[in-house]
């Protein structure tokens, strides 16, 4: 079952009367353009190219046809478990990247009727909806749904509790927002994606501790306030991009217009299934929650001195034997959605990827890989809430102040961490003045400590993100991060004045394999193997701005300090304590197989390939590890149908999330 490329349009169209849909596929979207009227609709659609099916293209439905639309559902177990599917002369067989994601084309006949008789049994015990057109002449004359035999449940009663908090204005419009987007939600996952329902739930159960912290604690509401604006776009684009195109789909349409018809309810699948594989993992590594628990370890502690310089003290593994406190918490899922506005960006509850990840989810420019950044934003977000000092807390600010003299000596593990975090703050603010002199008083300052702290947060935070996103999503393979990484800041239009920072990031995050070689010729080492991948990069072409020109130029020209100028050597001596923070406090070698364990290929390795799976062709192999599949099909230049075929993959060949 091979897809043909390129994809055609399934087109459906009011009449200007409303009292007639016609339907038609096009095969050149410049076609349906022209005749775009009010109530169009259309979404991309391919061919699965049969033994002996004909070319078909363009198609106005003459005479009586049957159009069956189903999913989700994997293509290659219908076709398996229904002998009917297998014939060419009775369906020709379309995909597309909605929730109904089969689409079953057949002349208008008794056989037709009985295969969808069958078909209609298959999909109505196994979680799927159906929907069929009987078209003639171009209308749509009648249409049903099949939806499937399964008890519904009610909502949680917490939504209707919710809605009636007592509180500020604002706050009780946004929980009221919150309350029927949920609900929406809810009600139809429930029927089409179970296991994103249940996701959905905890989702909720978390969303309701949260205005329980403001019940207690009215100061909080702010909080709960801003988070539930997040949460509420992101369940608004969330459905109405997953749920598009659902029956009864003459009455439903998506905001992604090329996708208005049917929505992009497979892509919503397969990135849900993506971050669910990732949070899963790291949720159940606790790796904040383990650095906050060293607070009560006080065996052998590290002085400054061994954490800054002891070759070997970052080879050990001390994340996996550190116990955390409250081995019951669960992983809170993630609302996943597309973005135009918000790109790849994520909070405490959502994460977004752009839209035009679902033309090309595996171009290095576009890669759904891009997440992984986003998650490890997430990681670190818990991560600074333990080790950086809060600004506006006297008692953190003193510790801090404490923690920057010489004679201090940590008693536990964490104000050790805490005490290499500040090192490393403290050196990148050296650094930037030029070699100019810190002097001892400013450190003795709260006012002036807590400008440093507050001035270098950001910064602080994208190097621990880089570095833990490079050991753990990347195996530490530079090639492929550092290819992965500048295709994706290359393809962000008017960034050039932020490649100084991306060098600096790269530098720090990829020099965490160099930490036992030492000193004198680490730095060297570093930008020697960046420079190298980025000039192989700029070799290779393809690359949508000339921002990997800029970097080598900044690298080569500004790596000793001259002028009056910070040497960029400089910055990486500095940046390099955040880089052993990370290796030292938060990576473990055990956590970091699972993130590309694959239990049903031998090989575990970045970029090994073991799938037995042919480009383009839906099969029923299963995949365990959708991170580790991602990472083997990027291509440089992929068509919509490459990324079609991945998302399919992803989606229903993944085993990650429930099952259905």
């Amino acid at each position: 079952m091979h897809i043909v490329h390129p994809q055609s349009y399934l087109v459906l169209s009011s009449q200007p009367n409303y009292e007639h849909t016609s339907v038609k596929i096009s095969p050149d979207f410049t076609e349906v353009l022209a005749k775009w009227l009010p109530g169009t609709r259309c979404s991309p659609i391919w061919r699965i190219q049969r033994a002996v099916s004909t070319p078909l293209d363009g198609f106005d439905f003459p005479k009586k046809h049957l159009l069956i639309l189903l999913g989700p559902v994997q293509l290659a177990l219908l076709c398996s478990d229904l002998q009917e599917m297998n014939d060419p002369g009775l369906f020709t067989i379309w995909v597309s990247v909605g929730v109904l994601n089969v689409l079953l084309l057949a002349d208008l006949h008794p056989q037709s009727l009985a295969a969808l008789e069958k078909i209609s049994q298959w999909t109505s015990t196994r979680n799927i909806v159906l929907e069929y057109w009987e078209i003639e002449c171009g209308q749509i004359l009648n249409s049903k749904t099949v939806f499937p035999s399964q008890e519904m449940k009610g909502l949680p009663d917490s939504l209707r509790s919710l809605v009636n908090v007592q509180g500020p204005s604002v706050l009780r419009s946004a929980l009221q927002e919150y309350c029927a987007l949920m609900s929406s939600a809810l009600s139809r996952a429930q029927s089409l994606i179970p296991y994103i329902y249940s996701e959905l739930l905890q989702i909720n159960e978390a969303v309701e501790k949260e205005v329980g912290s403001y019940l207690s604690d009215s100061a909080m509401y702010i909080e709960v306030y801003l988070r539930l604006l997040n949460i509420n776009a992101a369940l608004s684009r969330f459905t109405s991009q997953a749920f598009s195109g659902t029956p009864p789909i003459l009455h439903t349409e998506c905001h992604y217009w090329i996708h208005s018809l049917l929505g992009t309810g497979t892509a919503n699948i397969a990135i849900s299934k993506l971050s669910q594989h990732l949070t899963k993992v790291l949720g159940d590594a606790h790796i904040p929650e383990r650095l906050a628990a060293m607070e009560l370890r006080t065996d052998k502690v590290p002085t400054l001195d061994q954490l800054n310089s002891d070759l070997d003290f970052v080879t050990v593994d001390h994340l996996i034997s550190q116990k955390h406190v409250d081995a019951s918490d669960p992983y809170i899922p993630l609302i996943t959605y597309f973005s135009g506005r918000d790109g790849f960006s994520s909070h405490i509850y959502t994460l977004s990827a752009p839209l035009t990840t679902i033309t090309e989810c595996n171009s290095y420019r576009s890669s759904l890989l891009t997440i992984t950044h986003e998650l490890a934003h997430i990681q670190i977000r818990g991560v600074l809430s333990s080790v950086y000092p809060n600004l506006d807390d006297e008692a953190d600010i003193a510790l801090a102040i404490k923690m920057l003299t010489p004679q201090f000596k940590a008693t536990n593990w964490l104000d050790a961490a805490k005490q290499l975090l500040l090192e490393g703050i403290i050196s990148m603010e050296h650094e930037d003045r030029s070699l100019a002199r810190l002097e001892e008083m400013e450190l003795k300052d709260p006012a002036a400590l807590r400008r440093i702290l507050r001035q270098w947060r950001r910064e602080v935070q994208e190097i621990l993100v880089h570095t833990f996103d490079f050991l753990y999503f990347y195996s530490a393979k530079p090639d492929i991060y550092i290819s992965s990484i500048w295709h994706s800041w290359c393809a962000i239009p008017g960034i050039a004045d932020r490649v100084p920072e991306y060098v600096m990031r790269v530098l720090c995050a990829t020099g965490s394999s160099f930490l036992r070689l030492p000193h004198a010729g680490r730095l060297e080492a570093i930008k020697g193997q960046v420079l190298n991948q980025l000039n192989l990069l700029q070799k290779e072409g393809g690359l949508l701005s000339n921002y990997v020109e800029l970097a080598i130029t900044h690298l080569e020209e500004n790596w000793k300090p001259s002028n009056g100028k910070i040497g960029i050597c400089n910055q990486l001596r500095a940046g390099l304590v955040l880089t052993r923070f990370v290796k030292t406090f938060l990576y473990s070698e055990t956590f970091a197989a699972k993130i590309y364990s694959e239990p049903f290929i031998a090989s575990s390795g970045v970029k090994e390939s073991g799938y037995a799976k042919r480009k383009n062709e839906f099969d029923l192999v299963p995949i365990g590890n959708p991170l580790r599949f991602l990472s083997e099909n990027i291509k440089d230049s992929p068509t919509e149908t490459d990324s079609l075929w991945v998302l399919q993959n992803l989606a229903f060949n993944s085993t990650s999330g429930l099952s259905q």
